[in-house]
């Protein structure tokens, strides 16, 4: 059995997170400290290592909310399509715009995308593969190459300031689902 996390590691990690959060907002990622971080979040050097071995950690703790969001948010449709999936990505992530807006500003989004990369296969097992005549390795490029246009959808959503919702980004998956299949 896995322990449970205590609410005192949860709070100095949201802390944290907070923190490079509000750094984000103001200088370069690369720029940022450990020593700036635990200032920003009221709390020393040893409790962030405590919590983390390094700064990407904290980004990938707060990616890893937002894969479970999008994960929980998935296993409540009563009913899969492309359109549900697309729609579904895109109403969580427009939960948590202003940390992928620093995210994608900054250049970091290939976190987001290589946190997806790690649980689409189990999410495609266990929501979305029917019968395909793909092998399981030729299966994995179908993955990578989905997860890499939401990737591109996202960061373009964000590079252009947020001017779609995410029923509108969510019906173009299908049309291009369908222009890449007729060849378009």
């Amino acid at each position: 059995m896995i322990p449970k996390e205590n609410s005192i590691a949860i709070q100095s990690k949201e802390l944290f997170a907070e923190a490079l959060v509000d750094l984000l907002r103001t200088k370069p990622y690369h720029k940022i400290n450990i020593t700036e971080l635990a200032q920003k979040a009221d709390l020393d050097r040893r409790t962030f290592y405590r919590n983390f071995n390094f700064k990407d950690d904290i980004l990938a703790y707060r990616i890893k909310g937002i894969i479970e969001e999008f994960q929980e948010s998935i296993h409540q449709q009563k009913h899969l399509d492309a359109y549900i999936i697309a729609k579904t990505y895109f109403a969580v992530c427009s939960h948590h715009v202003d940390f992928l807006t620093l995210l994608s500003e900054q250049g970091l989004m290939i976190h987001l995308l290589s946190a997806f990369d790690q649980v689409l296969p189990s999410l495609t097992e266990k929501y979305v593969r029917r019968a395909v005549d793909e092998s399981e390795d030729d299966f994995a490029y179908v993955l990578s190459f989905y997860a890499g246009g939401f990737w591109h959808l996202s960061n373009k959503w964000l590079q252009e300031g947020i001017q779609k919702t995410p029923d509108q980004l969510a019906a173009l998956v299908p049309i291009v689902m369908k222009r890449l299949i007729m060849d378009i």
